[in-house]
């Protein structure tokens, strides 16, 4: 239905121009004067100041201020020019028309400064009734006419010669501009305008055929608009056949990239993430991202992003688990055998992890700031070195290829641009020493080139769409992007130290008795009934699925606490933490806990089947970092302990500073504690230009409240005598009593 209106629209536009083209093309109607010619008004005046000057000369120079005399003198002139053309104007047969003509023909025959063609074709118009074909007076006045016609002519043709680099739009201006000061009739148009107009017409074909040309070549609507823009400028109010050429040209292009968009992806997406991107910021630059096919394709490739994020960090923490179960073993082990089939395996998890990043470097990308970190934690050095300069070479091979293809279609040029954007990223996060960086900036110095040109472009542009610096927090920008439910998607550089992974918490194994975070005895015996009241591990316990690292786990085994600053790897940290959780050392003394404070954020924007789309434990993990970044604490001391329906209710524990982080910290800015990071929560809640509420979690705040002191999941230990003591009986003497207590 669209089409069919487009087309209507378009042979209508046709018509029209056919109807304005034929009233151009009919011949002017003459127009014909019927008041005298304004000589004869001046000659009237003239003679009439004349008479009454001469009659009052004869009585001496004090005549003009007598009365009398000036009574009985003829008319004022303008009083007498009034009665003339009344008497005339009453009986025409009064006056000589042929005496007149003659005179009035003389008079404008010899005329030159201030003489319009206008006014020469207007004497010959009133006279040309009243005096018979042939008068001399017409034959005057038309080689007059004729003389000013000839020299505007040439003046014009020449202007028009010495014009540089002509267009239809200058051609044009100068014409009228010679109309305009000439006063050329509409009568005389053709004779003056002929060889102009025919220049005019062979300087718009020219033009017409160059930028045909330039249409032919553009292949995406930006060129097409970019021709149409040159077009307006050179052609200006000339008329040309090119403007419908562009309007069908752009027309076609924006169909194609319709139904390319709809036919040549699949839904939802599959494969690598670079083409959907490539393909993403070609939709928003030619569709635009007020086209609604355009932002449910851009809706898509944020969602896979998120897909594919969590899916590396997925694998990423599966083997890292297997990779400290095996550390584990390996120094448990005595037997050279057992401890070389130990080394052998480790080799093959780390080989994993190593394949599993450069999975992420092709199939997220090079640029994602989340594949990068977890390269530099995951992978030692000379295995970081290694996947990089294997990928920067791969990347060199395909850039090769599209410089040797030399394709001139604007997907070609986006694959080019790609290639050479994801070796310079490449580049830049390899070891600046490597044999790779000066071959291949090298071989590649003009590409590179133009990638660092369009990132500074970029970077000025972005420049002037960042908000001023809001209330409550330093250097927070935002970007200009269309609303997403799906928030993760949006990675941001962080400002905190990189989160140091912990331990893996207490063994499946490891009595229940020696937990100092276990339920008391005789608490399993309640039975709660809230809805939204449920039971989720603590510090101490493993995660529900088992996969993703307990990140917030505020006390190291043995009671030291974490502290948030390390020199070593974070990733052998973690290992060595796990070591020493796995070998049974000692859990943390109860006068050694720390002062926790738990608290609910209950988000009224989202729902569980949100929180269910990246999994609850991706969630809980991005949600801490996120809120932990926000009020500029370190991330092992913020922990989503649950997060339950109506609408969500996130249950997050803030614990008190480590001892490290108390020791290196100084006077003037010393570490804050969970209620003042609990209070800075509540403030940025309140302030719409917060850290909080312009991160990643900033969409789903709009009605978000915080209650303290509400703890349902059991991960501040309860003292014995509270619940239990509560709503039981006290326990009764004897056996019952006594395998309760050693139970």
């Amino acid at each position: 239905m669209d089409e069919l209106r487009e087309q209507a629209a378009l042979m209508l536009a046709g018509a029209t121009v056919d109807v304005v083209r034929a009233r151009r093309a009919a011949p002017k109607e003459r127009k014909k004067v019927t008041y005298p010619p304004v000589v004869v008004r001046s000659c009237v005046l003239v003679q009439a100041l004349l008479r009454r000057r001469g009659f009052l000369k004869q009585f001496g120079s004090g005549a003009i201020n007598d009365e009398d005399l000036r009574d009985m003198a003829p008319p004022d002139p303008l009083v007498a020019v009034a009665l003339y053309f009344c008497r005339r104007a009453r009986n025409p047969r009064f006056v000589d028309i042929d005496r007149e003509s003659t005179f009035v023909a003389g008079v404008v025959s010899n005329k030159t400064a201030g003489l319009k063609m206008s006014d020469v074709s207007d004497v010959a118009s009133f006279y040309e009734d009243l005096v018979p074909p042939g008068h001399i007076s017409l034959t005057i006045l038309q080689e007059k006419l004729d003389a000013m016609v000839v020299t505007t002519q040439e003046a014009l043709q020449e202007e028009i010669r010495l014009m540089e680099d002509p267009t239809p739009a200058k051609v044009k201006a100068t014409i009228e501009q010679c109309r305009r000061e000439v006063f050329v009739p509409p009568e005389q148009a053709d004779r003056v305008f002929s060889e102009s107009s025919r220049r005019l017409a062979e300087v718009a074909e020219e033009a017409g055929r160059q930028f045909m040309h330039e249409l032919n070549r553009a292949a995406t609507i930006p060129e097409i608009d970019a021709v149409r823009i040159r077009v307006k400028t050179n052609f200006g109010p000339v008329d040309t056949p090119v403007f419908e050429q562009i309007s069908m040209a752009r027309l076609r292009r924006s169909q194609y990239l319709e139904m390319e968009l709809e036919t040549r992806w699949s839904r939802p997406f599959a494969g690598p993430l670079p083409p959907h991107s490539r393909a993403a910021r070609r939709y928003e630059l030619e569709l635009g991202l007020d086209n609604d096919k355009v932002r449910s394709f851009v809706l898509e490739e944020k969602r896979y992003v998120t897909a594919l994020e969590a899916g590396l960090e997925v694998q990423l923490e599966k083997l890292k688990d297997q990779l400290g179960v095996l550390h584990a073993k390996r120094k448990d082990a005595r037997a050279k055998s057992i401890i070389a089939d130990l080394d052998e395996q480790i080799s093959e998890v780390n080989l994993e992890i190593q394949k599993v990043i450069e999975d992420g470097i092709v199939q997220i990308g090079s640029a994602n700031e989340k594949v990068s970190q977890r390269a530099r934690e995951r992978l030692s050095p000379e295995a970081h070195s290694t996947v990089y300069s294997i990928q920067a070479e791969l990347a060199a091979d395909e850039l090769r290829i599209e410089v040797q293809r030399n394709d001139p279609s604007p997907e070609a040029g986006d694959r080019r641009r790609g290639s050479a954007q994801n070796l310079e990223n490449l580049l830049d996060v390899l070891n600046q020493k490597h044999p790779v960086q000066q071959k291949l900036r090298s071989e590649f110095a003009q590409e590179l080139a133009d990638v660092a040109a369009a990132r500074e472009v970029a970077r000025q542009a972005s420049k002037q769409s960042l908000v001023s610096e809001p209330k409550g927090g330093a250097g927070v920008q935002t970007r200009d992007l269309p609303f997403d439910d799906d928030f993760m998607s949006l990675a941001k550089p962080s400002a905190q130290p990189v989160p140091r992974p912990t331990s893996a918490g207490r063994t499946e194994s490891e009595p229940e008795g020696e937990d100092p975070w276990a339920m008391p005895s005789g608490f399993s015996e309640i039975a709660f009934k809230a809805e939204d009241f449920s039971l989720v591990p603590g510090r101490a316990g493993r995660l529900a699925n088992g996969g993703l690292p307990d990140e917030l786990n505020g006390l190291a085994p043995g009671g030291s606490a974490v502290s948030d600053e390390f020199d070593m790897d974070p990733f052998t940290v973690g290992l060595l933490d796990s070591f020493v959780d796995r070998s049974g050392a000692a859990a943390p003394q109860q006068d050694e806990e720390p002062k926790d404070l738990t608290a609910i954020l209950t988000l009224t924007d989202i729902t569980m089947d949100f929180v269910k789309q990246q999994t609850e434990e991706v969630f809980k993990i991005k949600f801490a970092r996120s809120v932990a970044e926000a009020v500029g604490v370190p991330r092992t001391r913020m922990k989503v302990l649950d997060v339950a329906k109506g609408s969500v209710k996130v249950t997050v524990a803030m614990y008190e500073p480590s001892a490290r982080e108390v020791e290196e910290s100084s006077l003037v800015n010393p570490p804050r504690s969970a209620q003042q990071v609990y209070n800075d929560i509540m403030d940025q809640l309140k302030d719409a230009g917060s850290r909080l509420r312009l991160g990643e979690l900033g969409p789903f705040l709009g009605e978000a409240t915080i209650e303290q002191g509400i703890a349902n999941s059991g991960v501040c230990k309860m003292p014995h005598s509270s619940v239990a003591t509560a709503f039981l009986a006290p326990p009764l003497a004897g056996a019952r009593a006594g395998s309760r207590s050693a139970g």
